[in-house]
C-alpha cells in the first residue's frame, strides 16, 4: 500500500467517526427546545458543509498521482485540522 493510500485510507476513517460524531449530536439537538434545535441544526448544518467539503478533498487526494500527494495533502491535513477543531 502506497503512502498516498495509507493516508487516504486514515483520513477517511477519521472523517467517518466525525460524521458519526455528527449524527450522533444532531440527534441529541432534535431533543431540546426549539430555538435549542435550530442552533443546533445550524451549527451541524455547517459542519455537514465542511465535512462534504474536505470528503470531496479526499476524494481529489485518492485521485491524485504520487507526485501531487504531498502538495495535495496539505490541503487535507489542514481541513481535517479545522473540522475537529469544529467539533471541539
Amino acid at each position: 500500500m502506497s503512502k498516498r493510500d495509507e493516508y487516504v485510507q486514515e483520513a477517511k476513517s477519521e472523517l467517518d467517526a466525525m460524521s458519526a460524531k455528527l449524527d450522533q449530536l444532531e440527534s441529541e439537538g432534535q431533543e431540546k427546545s426549539d430555538q435549542a434545535h435550530a442552533s443546533a441544526k445550524r451549527w451541524a448544518d455547517d459542519l455537514r458543509a465542511r465535512r462534504d467539503e474536505t470528503a470531496k478533498q479526499l476524494q481529489a487526494l485518492r485521485a491524485s498521482g504520487e507526485s501531487a500527494f504531498d502538495h495535495m495533502q496539505t490541503g487535507v491535513r489542514s481541513a481535517m485540522r479545522d473540522l475537529g477543531e469544529a467539533f471541539d
